[in-house]
């Protein structure tokens, strides 16, 4: 499911009861909130929140997700949000639900975000743009896809 962070970070026992109604184990928030996208420092704090959530939803048997956009590229010094977010969270608590529609949109390689999470790659989206470019999925993403990849949409 995609819901908002704020809503998993403070309401997180209700959305753990409602996934667990569901049958649902991969909660996932939709977008990273404002608040946290205009600086190196709002990534990082974003990376230790959504670790202490991911801990919380690991001990009741769901895997916490993070489902990238394209502004997540932008380069805060030598790092991307995005690498910020995954490099400085704890990925055994947030893993990476690619969407290789939008990293290619931010100017980065599908492939190449999809094999670098290694454990943690848990669903590539693909889309195919309205314009000139079109993603080919196939073979882009599954000759570099982690062998512990679990889904690709």
């Amino acid at each position: 499911t995609h819901i908002g962070f704020e809503r998993m970070r403070d309401e997180t026992e209700a959305v753990i009861e409602e996934h667990n109604i569901l049958g649902c184990k991969y909660p996932a928030i939709g977008g990273l909130p404002g608040e946290y996208r205009t600086s190196a420092e709002g990534y990082l704090r974003f990376a230790k929140e959504a670790t202490e959530v991911g801990r919380k939803l690991s001990a009741a048997g769901l895997t916490f997700g993070y489902h990238n956009h394209s502004f997540e590229l932008e380069r805060f010094g030598d790092r991307t949000g995005l690498q910020i977010i995954y490099e400085d969270s704890d990925p055994t608590y947030v893993t990476a639900e690619i969407d290789t529609y939008w990293v290619q949109h931010g100017g980065g390689d599908p492939a190449a975000w999809a094999a670098s999470r290694n454990a943690c790659t848990n669903a590539p989206r693909s889309k195919i743009d309205q314009g000139d470019r079109v993603l080919s999925i196939p073979t882009k993403i599954t000759q570099g896809a982690p062998k512990n990849m679990k889904f690709l949409m």
